[in-house]
């Protein structure tokens, strides 16, 4: 009877795995580590190879990517393995929690009852320090995951500025085309237009104009065939010539209109870009140097500091400083400063902001 006894006992420890650890806490029970039920996921696909027409700007941002998709997989690498191991102690744990001495009396029982929890109290901290590790490996994961995302993101936009600068370029060399070739018709009527006898031109040059006209002389053999062909194209389509050189002029002014404007627009957002950049380095400036002025002051020290002459006397209420406060909004209030240049722009913007906050939080008397 004393043995069922017994055994009852540890069966009944045996479905209790989560029995209470040596210092009086929950155990962890054979259960998982949140977040350590599922694996990390897979890594991406590797980057795509590099192309040798790619610009300077494509082959930094390939490179950027390739070294976000080497930091993602070791640390998603990292990840799995840490959550093996983690999962490894916590069985471990599992099993020692389930290897709980008999409660018998004796000096026997007891110190084996010690040594038992001594087992727990080094497996619990081998969970805890494994998870603490996994925790962190998980969110360096993370990290470089959103890194890989944007390395991603940023070749893709390069890539996009690459084709769209390749589709101008090409439509540039069309249009280049298009315009010499219309240059040389021109040259080609003009010098048709103003030579009665074109037989003082040599066959070789004859065949030059008849192309630039659009002068059909396949089967011209003979200098007088090629003579023949480019009169009849002179007689027969000086009014069409006339028709497209007259729209080829309203085209191209069309076009210049087009550049100038273009031209405009461009030095318009280099112009704001320019703007906003000195804009934003003037407020980091001026952040500096409210930041240098705030420094262990209140608000008189920081309007002695920033060059406003404040009342003699040791009070420091809103009454007492009153006439120091108007000075300081007289000199830096932003409507006072809209001629100045950016750097006192920037500043004044700062200083108000800071004077005002503490002039709200100063008692009245």
């Amino acid at each position: 009877q004393q043995q069922q006894q017994q055994q009852q006992q540890r069966q009944q420890r045996q479905g209790q795995g989560g029995a209470a650890g040596p210092s009086g806490g929950a155990g962890f029970g054979g259960q998982q580590y949140p977040g350590a039920e599922a694996s990390a996921p897979p890594p991406p696909p590797p980057p795509p190879p590099a192309h040798p027409d790619d610009t300077p700007a494509v082959v930094a941002c390939r490179a950027t990517l390739l070294s976000a998709w080497t930091h993602i997989c070791s640390a998603q690498q990292e990840c799995n393995d840490l959550m093996g191991l983690l999962l490894s102690k916590q069985e471990e744990y599992s099993q020692i929690i389930l290897q709980v001495p008999l409660n018998v009396p004796g000096n026997g029982n007891l110190l084996a009852r010690q040594q038992h929890n001594v087992r727990v109290n080094h497996a619990t901290a081998a969970v805890h320090n494994v998870s603490i590790r996994f925790n962190a490996a998980r969110n360096g994961a993370g990290v470089a995951a959103a890194q890989h995302k944007r390395a991603l993101e940023d070749l893709d936009a390069a890539l996009t500025v690459m084709a769209r600068e390749r589709r101008a370029a090409a439509e540039t060399r069309r249009g280049e085309a298009v315009a010499s070739s219309f240059q040389a018709e021109v040259e080609a009527w003009n010098q048709a237009e103003k030579t009665t006898d074109m037989s003082i031109f040599s066959a070789g040059e004859l065949k030059r104009f008849a192309a630039a006209m659009g002068v059909d002389i396949t089967g011209c053999v003979e200098k007088a065939e090629l003579v023949a062909a480019i009169d009849a194209k002179k007689q027969g389509g000086r009014e069409a010539w006339m028709v497209k050189r007259k729209r080829r002029a309203a085209e191209e002014e069309i076009a210049v209109r087009q550049r100038r404007k273009l031209a405009e627009l461009r030095e318009g957002e280099s112009q704001r870009a320019a703007d906003e950049s000195a804009q934003a380095s003037a407020k980091q400036r001026a952040v500096a140097q409210v930041a240098t002025w705030a420094r262990n002051a209140d608000l008189k020290l920081f309007l002695q500091r920033s060059g406003i002459v404040v009342d003699a006397g040791k009070e420091k209420t809103k009454k007492a400083l009153t006439a120091s406060y108007r000075r300081a909004m007289m000199k830096y209030h932003p409507d006072r400063t809209r001629a100045a240049s950016v750097e006192q722009q920037a500043l004044a913007a700062e200083v108000t902001k800071w004077i005002t906050h503490a002039w709200q939080g100063l008692r009245d008397e």
